[in-house]
């Protein structure tokens, strides 16, 4: 990745992620389809993590905490949700633009036909407390959930359940996950109930997760 100069400053704009380009085949499409998710490391060089952060700092939003507990899910987090597409957040769209080219060639089983990331949401934890309950994302979410660590390692914990066995993953900076989303391959959901653990190498972990918003979202 080559920082580059955005017209008239000097803030660097994330490129395509070779990372991003050269994982997400060989096994990963079927892993993803089998287990419900995939774990891919090293997406993300350290330059392009920053590239993010520094997107993210200069912001017109804010971090806002997320609420204690919704639908019996505790929660300890701060997230920024942004618009892809919006011209204030280039490297936002460029990392979108690359996951989309990446998983383009696919096979039928995992094909995520019409794939496009809508919503791009930073999320903040800090301190031994910090974490999500076991949880599946919204239904209104399509195909695939990407989420990149940016700063910081936890453990990833998927729940047993019919789609598929118990999994205990360590994220890094740099790795990506894809979740499975209703529609992958054709079909209507495999979503896994997942929990995220608090930082573990030091008081803070910020990570940027992908989605695409395709159906209607609860008020």
């Amino acid at each position: 990745m080559r920082p580059e100069p955005r017209g008239g400053g000097s803030a660097a704009v994330l490129t395509r992620p070779a990372g991003v380009a050269t994982r997400l085949g060989g096994g990963v499409p079927g892993e993803v389809v089998a287990r419900g998710f995939a774990h891919v490391r090293g997406a993300l060089g350290a330059g392009e993590r920053r590239v993010l952060l520094d997107e993210a700092a200069a912001a017109r939003g804010r971090f806002l905490a997320l609420p204690d507990r919704v639908n019996g899910v505790d929660q300890n987090a701060d997230q920024l949700t942004l618009r892809v597409g919006d011209p204030h957040h280039a490297s936002v769209n460029e990392l979108a633009a690359s996951i989309v080219d990446a998983v383009a060639g696919w096979p039928a089983e995992a094909a995520p036909t019409g794939y496009r990331p809508t919503e791009a949401r930073y999320m903040r934890y800090t301190g031994g407390g910090a974490g999500l309950g076991a949880h599946v994302d919204g239904k209104f979410y399509r195909l695939l959930v990407c989420v990149f660590s940016l700063v910081g390692s936890a453990r990833f914990r998927v729940v047993a359940d019919s789609s598929g066995p118990a999994a205990d993953v360590l994220v890094e900076p740099g790795d990506l996950l894809l979740l499975r989303a209703p529609g992958l391959g054709g079909a209507p959901d495999g979503r896994r109930r997942h929990a995220v653990g608090p930082p573990l190498d030091g008081d803070e972990r910020i990570s940027l997760t992908l989605r695409m918003v395709g159906g209607t979202r609860p008020a």
